[in-house]
């Protein structure tokens, strides 16, 4: 029988069970070494990215001293399947988030959503990609993934410029 199943109770949904009670406290002790590797991870991601000009959503940096524990990195490309292909080819999975600024698209006026009253966030929704940059990743991982940006923009120098307006 499965070891988490086993220990199922019937109000599971409110009260953990033994084994999701050691599995939290297990991750609740890493909290600090699982962060730290994140950060690192985001950092030397979103440096690579931004060398190559891409427009990075949600940059940290040292002023605004907020430790990024994201497990991906957002960035804007002119062809997103391009560059998902390109990367996907050589063994990384990028991930697109949104088709649309509320997804999916709503189909009832109810929701408010007008879609030329979002005009930036429709052209963004098309562009975004994220890469990651999770703390499973070893440094062998991140210099693939950075050696493949810079392949990338090398092989296709105009993706990183993107016009919002």
């Amino acid at each position: 029988m499965n070891f988490f199943l086993s220990g199922r109770t019937d109000n599971f949904i409110s009260k953990l069970s033994f084994p999701f009670i050691y599995l939290a406290n297990y991750q609740w002790r890493r909290l600090d070494e699982i962060s730290n590797k994140c950060s690192k991870n985001h950092s030397i991601i979103q440096n690579k990215l931004r060398i190559n000009g891409y427009s990075v959503l949600n940059q940290s940096n040292e002023k605004n001293r907020i430790k990024p524990i994201s497990s991906r990195i957002a960035f804007l490309v002119k062809d997103r399947n391009l560059i998902m292909d390109f990367f996907l080819s050589r063994g990384v999975e990028l991930g697109k988030w949104f088709d649309g600024p509320l997804t999916p698209t709503p189909n009832s006026d109810s929701f408010n959503y007008i879609k030329k009253n979002y005009k930036n966030s429709n052209i963004i929704s098309k562009h975004i990609v994220n890469i990651p940059c999770h703390f499973r990743l070893s440094n062998g991982d991140i210099n693939l993934i950075c050696d493949l940006i810079d392949e990338f923009s090398t092989k296709n120098p105009l993706q990183n410029l993107l016009n919002l307006k």
